[in-house]
């Protein structure tokens, strides 16, 4: 079978059963600073990582930039595999834009990206068939994504691992590959800290958002009954406490400050 019947075969095959995660409303939606609009400038800078041009959208998980067509056929795609909006319509919060700035369309793509030997790329002048093809083969069946790399470790082992070294590129490639309960594996027996827990201890607010979109449960306490929530106060990271509170992490405010020991 050639690279090109593959990529055929895919886009006719189901969708992933990921399961949709959307966020409860705000408790601090009417509160300015989560109202925060940076300019959209530096993200257009990273270029068009899709088959069109104009980048003027963006995928907030996928951490890139795209023209307006495709981001239609990512809109289609539905929010548990592409999380869509306007570099010019959409308020840009200061933790949406670090996504953005972190990731960018060369570390996705050398994610997603990854094997493409023998397949044609559709350009800015091909059909939407042909880029909604390449789009879906891309994310709804991970024809191209880079191979998880060779380790006897667990991969929710190896995703706590990537988050407390910040190895945002191995963190990017673990979450396209991990399924839900991969993702929530936790450190170590009778440790109870998720990755999540490891995030908001390290404010890695990069990381943090990362993983609530892809699964990880903002409201697992460890086995001292705390919530990623605590330790992100503990961390004092403002950011990483707006986006668990956000998503609907329990607040814990009473709870004892945890001290994070080195894994």
């Amino acid at each position: 079978v050639s690279p090109s019947d593959s990529l055929t075969a895919a886009s006719n095959l189901g969708g992933t059963t990921s399961p949709r995660l959307d966020p409860p409303p705000s408790p601090h939606a009417n509160r300015k600073k989560h109202r925060r609009k940076k300019s959209s400038a530096p993200l257009r800078s990273e270029g068009n990582p899709g088959p069109g041009e104009d980048p003027d959208w963006a995928s907030l998980n996928l951490g890139a930039v795209m023209c307006i067509e495709c981001s239609g056929i990512h809109r289609n795609l539905g929010t548990h595999l592409s999380r869509v909006r306007s570099l010019d319509l959409d308020d840009w919060p200061v933790e949406l834009t670090m996504v953005m700035m972190a990731i960018g369309n060369s570390l996705a793509n050398s994610v997603w990206e990854h094997s493409t030997e023998g397949y044609s790329k559709p350009g800015p002048e091909s059909s939407r068939e042909e880029k909604e093809r390449w789009i879906r083969a891309k994310y709804e069946q991970k024809l191209f994504v880079c191979p998880l790399p060779a380790s006897d470790v667990p991969l929710g082992q190896q995703l706590l691992r990537a988050v407390v070294e910040d190895d945002l590129r191995l963190v990017v490639t673990l979450l396209a590959h991990g399924c839900k309960e991969e993702v929530n594996e936790t450190y170590g027996d009778g440790d109870g800290r998720s990755a999540l827990h490891l995030a908001a201890a390290m404010a890695n607010v990069v990381c943090t958002q990362l993983l609530i979109w892809y699964g990880v449960d903002v409201k697992s306490c460890d086995a001292h009954g705390l919530t990623p929530l605590a330790y992100a106060r503990r961390a004092g990271s403002c950011e990483c406490c707006d986006i668990l509170l956000q998503y609907g992490c329990p607040n814990d405010a009473c709870s004892p400050t945890p001290a994070l020991s080195a894994l």
